[in-house]
């Protein structure tokens, strides 16, 4: 599938949904109970993050996409959807007693002070209710993108490629983890430098990573 296609075809997404927030302040002052600084908010930003960024970068593209992930019961996950809606992408969210995964960054002109994460691992119920999600919506896509931040939404990512490949859909993957053999059957994946290098047992040349991708390759059957 070239980015022509891609242009032109209907995209299911599936994965770890993220909000990304973005509390940008001015400091002047140390804190006298710790040597800490002081933060002064002056300004808060929301983003879509994990695989609802990638939504929103796959329909900016001109695709028509949906998207298929796991939020909690809380004010996250209801900033989460407004995003979804202002961005007009369509998704089928699973309603989890568990935390959305929340990433809030504090800034200080271009300095990153600290980030608090909040996230909890799923349950093997969210699991079900996205699985039988992901059945129901396959049908009529040409294409998957697997969005896999290790956050838990995606428990078995084995079922997700045989469906799609029953269907005759690619799956595309954006990996996590040190154990990329679940990702057999794929269309593609792709992983940075630092992921493939890990998988492989690390690159010494030019040379090596090329023979080391293509073994890769093979050994997980990808057709790209």
């Amino acid at each position: 599938m070239d980015l022509h296609q891609l242009k032109q075809g209907k995209i299911l997404i599936i994965g770890d949904i993220i909000l990304d927030e973005y509390l940008q302040g001015t400091v002047s002052r140390v804190s006298p109970e710790a040597p800490v600084p002081v933060l002064r908010p002056d300004d808060r930003e929301l983003r879509l993050g994990g695989a609802a960024n990638v939504a929103s970068n796959v329909k900016s593209l001109g695709s028509k996409v949906e998207l298929i992930g796991v939020v909690g019961k809380d004010t996250a996950a209801k900033e989460l959807r407004e995003l979804l809606r202002n961005k007009s992408i369509r998704a089928s969210l699973t309603n989890s007693e568990k935390t959305t995964v929340h990433k809030l960054r504090l800034l200080a002109g271009q300095q990153q002070l600290l980030r608090l994460d909040r996230e909890e691992s799923f349950t093997k119920k969210d699991w079900l209710a996205t699985k039988n999600s992901f059945s129901k919506k396959l049908k009529g896509f040409n294409a998957v993108i697997v969005s896999d931040y290790g956050k838990g939404t995606l428990v078995d990512v084995p079922f997700l490629i045989k469906e799609s490949k029953k269907r005759n859909i690619p799956v595309f993957i954006d990996p996590k983890g040190n154990n990329f053999n679940k990702y057999k059957g794929a269309y593609i994946i792709t992983p940075n430098f630092l992921e493939f290098s890990t998988e492989v047992g690390g690159v010494s040349s030019e040379s090596d990573f090329t023979n080391k991708a293509n073994k890769l390759i093979k050994k997980l059957a990808l057709q790209a």
